[in-house]
């Protein structure tokens, strides 16, 4: 990861010395497509087709996007907006892997609180 704060070992999580990665309920509610995708019907998402991106990457980046909502949910609960959270570095390339960006470009962790 570039940022030093995003470099985050899910060792450290207390979840008893096992990568979330290859955890059972991790990889199911993060890299199972029909699992993010149920998600994804849930909440009326449709892939972002106003974002001018062909229709390939708009899936990704919105399953992406709920593969992370998933885990969030998972791990911490239900947080909000302003409640935010890194997630560990492991889970997040998993997620990245399941779901790639053809450009290999990816947004990163957005504190809503800097610059208030």
């Amino acid at each position: 990861m570039p940022e030093a704060a995003d470099r985050i070992c899910c060792d450290l999580s207390g979840h008893g010395g096992t990568c979330l990665r290859v955890d059972p309920e991790c990889k199911l509610l993060t890299q199972t497509a029909t699992v993010v995708a149920v998600g994804m019907l849930y909440h009326g998402e449709r892939a972002a087709t106003n974002l001018n991106l062909d229709q390939a990457e708009a899936l990704n980046r919105a399953m992406r996007w709920h593969a992370y909502r998933n885990f969030i949910l998972w791990w911490w609960g239900s947080l909000g907006r302003v409640n935010r959270q890194r997630m560990p570095s492991c889970v997040l390339w998993a997620i990245r892997d399941a779901f790639p960006s053809p450009t290999g470009q990816y947004v990163g962790f957005r504190d809503v609180l800097q610059g208030l």
